[in-house]
């Protein structure tokens, strides 16, 4: 499962572990009524996820279900578990590493850098101080004090 997924993605495959696995209490409430079948699939699947959560440095702690019985993952992650008879797994990542790979790779060297992010910083800084000069940047200013959408039309060229 691993070599069908990107590297940033942690995938967690149920051994007999994760089968016999119990349940966090808040997790057990929400397959209380269902059957022996289902309730080791749900364990399975939901001791997959935390062992994958974990592995990404998130706290052990439930994982409940939405209305619409989805796993509710943690505000930072993104996941998803399967399960048929004899197979679980889930795969966990990190809600950043959904982000455009080419974009988070220049904000990383960027942050690696001081020196480089001050000086682009500065360089940004400027170039908005000239934009607060114009006549287009008035009309957006006066505009949200009218509550109003602003009109750009009139300085089109």
């Amino acid at each position: 499962m691993d070599r069908l997924v990107p590297v940033r993605v942690v995938v967690v495959e149920a051994t007999q572990a994760e089968w016999d696995s119990q349940l966090l209490p808040e997790e057990a409430r929400l397959v209380a009524t269902a059957v022996g079948r289902r309730r080791r699939e749900f364990a399975a699947g939901r001791a997959c996820a935390r062992l994958a959560l974990g592995r990404l440095g998130f706290p052990e702690a439930p994982l409940l279900s939405g209305p619409d019985r989805a796993p509710v993952w943690p505000e930072a992650a993104v996941g998803s578990i399967t399960h048929c008879p004899g197979y679980c797994a889930a795969a966990v990542a990190r809600r950043l590493a959904k982000l455009p790979a080419g974009s988070l790779a220049a904000t990383k060297r960027l942050m690696r850098n001081p020196e480089v992010l001050a000086a682009q910083i500065g360089a940004e800084n400027a170039s908005f101080a000239e934009r607060l000069k114009t006549e287009e940047a008035r009309e957006a200013f006066t505009a949200f004090a009218e509550r109003r959408p602003p009109d750009f039309m009139k300085f089109a060229r």
